[in-house]
């Protein structure tokens, strides 16, 4: 779990330890609260069965990532180009499962 929390903004180094490291695989409901809490990563514990799968838990981090990135190119074309939130979207024809993505990650950083 640690070596997970130390290596949580290196996608490169967590892939490694997860496709060598077998205890990486599953992980249980305090292992995945501790995660949270310390990392903010937002991994959802699935009580059924009570472990995690953390490539899953990782494929979530690298998508918020990606929307994060194209949340910053959005935010790029409306300042260079003087776009619209919407027009900016429509430009990078992005997916709506990524523009609610984004939508959810500007509600958490007002929150902040």
């Amino acid at each position: 779990m640690l070596l997970y929390i130390k290596h949580t903004k290196d996608e490169k180094v967590l892939d490694q330890l997860l496709s060598t490291e077998p205890r990486f695989q599953q992980i249980g409901r305090t292992a995945t609260t501790v995660i949270n809490t310390v990392t903010g990563s937002g991994l959802k514990f699935n009580t059924n069965p009570e472990v995690k799968n953390v490539c899953e838990a990782i494929e979530g981090m690298k998508r918020t990532a990606r929307v994060k990135g194209r949340l910053e190119d959005v935010r790029n074309l409306m300042k260079t180009m003087n776009l619209t939130q919407e027009q900016a979207i429509a430009a990078l024809q992005i997916p709506e499962d990524e523009q609610v993505r984004m939508q959810e990650i500007i509600a958490e950083m007002s929150a902040t």
